[in-house]
């Protein structure tokens, strides 16, 4: 009885990372799809990019730079993510890019997300839940918005 109850507060714990995003690798638990979403910032120029990529790929920022002539980048701070998105660090979202009324930031998203299943996982501006939507109806909302998008081959 107590492996039991160990396994299902283990189950219970996987769960609960993998719903909240703090999922830290590996095969993602559970039939959730873990993705990666930064903010990085220009340095110089005061550039904002929100880069979007499946879980089991990775940015490299150096290549990333080189390939779309940017300057280096560097994480935004938390109060650039608070100024522009609305958003605390581990709740970056797409859907934040609604509320950046002055268009600061590029969305860089990986074109994988339009293959297969073409759905994508994303916070509701708070990662306590997941909404799925059709990729493509996210980047039709954005475009509405006014929001500059870049799809990439990460």
């Amino acid at each position: 009885m107590e492996r039991e109850t160990l396994a299902e507060r283990v189950k219970d714990n996987l769960y609960e990372m993998a719903r909240s995003g703090r999922w830290l690798g590996g095969v993602t638990p559970l039939g959730f799809v873990a993705k990666a979403q930064e903010v990085h910032r220009d340095d110089k120029k005061r550039n904002y990019y929100l880069i979007t990529v499946k879980g089991n790929k990775r940015v490299d920022l150096k290549a990333f730079r080189q390939q779309n002539d940017t300057r280096p980048l560097t994480f935004a701070s938390d109060q650039d993510l608070m100024d522009i998105l609305g958003l605390i660090p581990g709740a970056v979202t797409p859907l934040g890019l609604f509320n950046d009324r002055e268009h600061k930031v590029t969305f860089w998203l990986d074109k994988s997300f339009l293959d297969a299943s073409g759905l994508i996982g994303v916070h509701p501006n708070d990662n306590t839940a997941t909404v799925w939507l059709k990729t493509q109806d996210l980047l039709r909302l954005l475009e509405e918005n006014g929001t500059q998008i870049t799809l990439f081959e990460a």
